[in-house]
């Protein structure tokens, strides 16, 4: 994989344990931590549909090289991590790439399918004074960094990590 070169996307694909494919087989007195059978299942079926879109068809780009890992996290929810490289002639080595790729917007109304789950699984709750017993807090203060302020641009940050327009 090295002599590929350095990995263009770091990836994480997360299991959903409230999937429709999932939920329409449980019968009325089961929850889904009943059936990790079924979770497995269908998790691997959407790895395997993920990994089709990003190496075969081009979701991204072209991918010269890939490799994943799976790991469970609480719960037994499965996830993988995913390294991909894309070919020299389309590195992503400018902000406009960057920001082609990842967004840090809410980018549809209230109203749209992914909304509910974007701001239910993808966004930091509040934390800050006003909220002490937050997860995220240790010492008065929130160890993700949060609340972030806005940036106009994306930009590379003091510690080497990219600080996304929003």
């Amino acid at each position: 994989m090295r002599n590929k070169g350095i990995p263009d996307v770091f990836l994480t694909f997360i299991c959903n344990s409230n999937w429709q494919e999932i939920i329409v087989e449980l019968k009325p007195d089961q929850t889904t931590f009943d059936r990790l059978d079924l979770i497995a299942r269908v998790f691997q079926m959407k790895v395997k549909a993920l990994l089709k879109g990003v190496t075969k068809i081009g979701w991204f780009t072209k991918v010269i090289k890939n490799i994943w890992t799976r790991e469970y996290q609480k719960r037994s929810l499965p996830r993988i991590h995913l390294l991909l490289i894309f070919p020299p002639e389309q590195k992503i080595s400018t902000i406009e790439n960057i920001n082609r790729l990842v967004s840090a917007k809410l980018p549809f109304p209230k109203n749209a399918p992914f909304f509910e789950t974007v701001t239910k699984c993808l966004l930091h709750r509040p934390c800050d004074k006003e909220y002490p017993n937050a997860p995220c807090m240790v010492n008065d203060v929130c160890k993700k960094h949060y609340p972030r302020a806005f940036s106009e641009e994306t930009t590379q940050g003091k510690d080497g990590y990219l600080v996304y327009h929003q």
